[in-house]
């Protein structure tokens, strides 16, 4: 019995080492045959482990069998916000862009504001690999860069809807060759003698440091004639100033652990961080500037700056607990405390260090798509690359407005006066989110002073009231005089009927001076809590439209440009963008629409 049982367990184990063996080594296979490929765990892309080492092969090896260069570029990012969550949004119903669908309505623009004609109508990012040298540089060892996302209607996460596509494709749409260097590799000699201006955009802590060859390598290129130019921020936030500390050093710069914040120029209606600045140095990169704006910016070394905060700023402090337990932005408390420096401080910086040029912009969001074109800041982001890569013709106000164009112009006019609304005041009274949103799907210039090189094919004013300056009436009057669009959004209910309101002063004015004739509309019943727009007809072709929704146009009722819209939100948004599309038409399709017309609009229930 011993012996069968002894034999029957031998079996057994023979079985299962032969069993073993076949599933622990599948590699028996025929001659003739190929092994199966292991594949990765993302099935349906059949990306495999073979494939992605032949195409890690190739890229050492370089397309000509030489050694390529180490700039190179990110074929895909890694989208932060992937999510399933279903929401609202304009395109989900119709499309409100100014996207043409005949030839007869061409000059109505793209769908996406942002899109610029590149000079090759290519794509801008390649490899460097077969370039002698390029203009612009950008570090994306040190920083992060989104400049590959244009503005989107949808697109909703923070870092991509503030990127500085649109600053960039203004500069390839003039035949500034941008480039970027994404690697692992420390930057080198050989790396920069291929480019002209180096562009870092705000080192993150999460980032790779500056190692010493790469400090000595940096500052060697701009001794011997190339161009740095850096963006910073307030305070420390993300860890910046301390990533820069010893290339500033190297650099003769001092850095700055401040916000800078101002109460009589402040954007806002109760904060103090988005500001405006009107004090400027003479220099190349400040030529033409009258405004510029922060949104929440910082300093720089005041032995080198070109433009200032108002007499009444003051350097705000950071709350920076031990080892950085806090909020990574490190904001300051936005009031003047007894331990800080009142008075104007440095926020550009513009420094020669031998043959080479450096810039320091102290703002990270003011190249954004919505600040771009808002004040003089394109103004200054021309004049810097027009200095740093000595090419004045990009400091061409006329040329650059031409290239972005891309269609008809929607021009706002900010009042920088006290108390007034504004399109920059992100505070709850203020309508930068309406603006931003303007901006997804329109050419849109924001402006505080009468600018020749910018011609506007509407123009947009917020209430209406008693808060315009001279210049702003003055502005006003001339574009309705000329026969332009004229949308005044959020106006109170007697706006033309109060004697005393700029909207009433600016009609009387062009009948009783100008002798235009006005078409007055029937008096429109809100109580019902509807959606309507108003419109009076003007003889020499000119409109006024009054636009009011529900609620308000702004920030309390339109949410901020990283956030989803509402089902209500949407439809007040969608009346506005009817009403701006209507303006934007060439004169000989909107010339046949009946006079005095009052477009009433219901909107659907939530």
């Amino acid at each position: 019995m011993y012996s069968r049982l002894f034999v029957k367990t031998l079996f057994i184990l023979v079985l299962a080492c032969v069993a073993l063996l076949v599933f622990r080594f599948p590699v028996f296979v025929r001659a003739d045959e190929e092994p199966v490929p292991i594949v990765l765990y993302d099935s349906s892309k059949q990306t495999t482990l073979d494939s992605k080492r032949k195409n890690l092969e190739e890229k050492q090896q370089g397309t000509d069998g030489k050694a390529p260069s180490n700039v190179v570029f990110m074929d895909d990012e890694i989208d932060p916000t992937n999510s399933d969550e279903e929401d609202f949004s304009l395109s989900d119903e119709e499309d409100f862009s100014l996207n043409p669908d005949s030839p007869d309505d061409a000059e109505s623009g793209p769908s996406n504001a942002n899109e610029v004609q590149s000079a090759d109508d290519v794509a801008p990012d390649s490899a460097l690999t077969n370039v002698d040298t390029v203009d612009v540089l950008i570090d994306m060892r040190h920083a992060y860069d989104f400049s590959d996302y244009p503005l989107s209607v949808d697109d909703r996460y923070y870092h991509r809807v503030y990127s500085f596509h649109r600053a960039f494709e203004s500069l390839r749409a003039r035949g500034v060759r941008v480039e970027k260097y994404d690697s692992k590799e420390p930057i080198t000699s050989e790396t920069l003698a291929r480019c002209k201006t180096l562009f870092i955009n705000l080192p993150s802590g999460d980032k790779e440091p500056f190692l010493v060859s790469e400090i000595i390598a940096i500052r060697d290129f701009v001794e011997s004639g190339g161009s740095l130019f850096l963006i910073t921020d307030h305070t420390n936030c993300y860890f910046h100033q301390s990533r820069l500390t010893p290339l500033f050093h190297e650099l003769d710069i001092k850095p700055q652990h401040y916000g800078v914040c101002d109460k009589e120029q402040s954007l806002g209606s109760s904060g103090f961080g988005w500001i405006y600045i009107d004090k400027f140095d003479e220099h190349p990169i400040t030529r033409g500037l009258r405004h510029i704006a922060f949104q929440t910016g910082g300093g720089v070394d005041p032995r080198f700056a070109v433009a200032w905060s108002g007499p009444n700023s003051w350097q705000d402090a950071p709350i920076m607990p031990i080892y950085g337990e806090a909020d990574l932005a490190y904001y300051g408390n936005f009031s003047l405390d007894s331990n800080e420096s009142a008075g104007s401080s440095g926020v550009v910086l513009a420094k020669e260090l031998k043959k080479g040029k450096i810039v320091v912009v102290a703002d990270q969001n003011i190249f954004s798509p919505f600040f771009l074109h808002y004040l003089d800041v394109f103004r200054l982001w021309n004049n810097i690359f027009a200095w740093t890569l000595d090419r004045p013709d990009l400091a061409d106000v006329s040329q650059y407005v031409q290239t972005v164009k891309q269609g008809r112009l929607l021009v706002c006019w900010e009042e920088l006066m006290h108390d007034a609304s504004r399109f920059g005041d992100p505070d709850p009274n203020g309508y930068y989110h309406i603006f931003t949103t303007l901006c997804r799907y329109y050419n849109i210039f924001c402006v505080a002073h009468n600018d020749p090189a910018i011609t506007p094919d509407a123009i947009v004013l917020l209430h209406g009231g008693k808060t315009y300056s001279p210049e702003g009436l003055d502005y006003a009057y001339k574009q309705l005089l000329a026969g332009k669009p004229l949308i005044v959004i959020d106006p109170s209910d007697d706006v033309l009927d109060d004697e005393s309101s700029e909207l009433s002063i600016l009609v009387k004015k062009l009948v009783n001076e100008a002798g235009v004739g006005f078409s007055v509309s029937s008096p429109i019943d809100n109580t019902s809590g509807k959606n309507y727009v108003e419109r009076f007809e003007l003889t020499n072709d000119g409109t006024i439209t009054l636009v009011r929704c529900r609620n308000s146009y702004d920030n309390n009722s339109i949410p901020k440009p990283e956030s989803r819209l509402l089902f209500t939100q949407m439809e007040d948004i969608k009346v506005l963008l009817n009403v701006i599309d209507a303006a934007l038409k060439p004169k000989e399709v909107s010339g046949n629409q009946d006079k005095t017309s009052k477009v009433e609009t219901e909107t659907a229930e939530q």
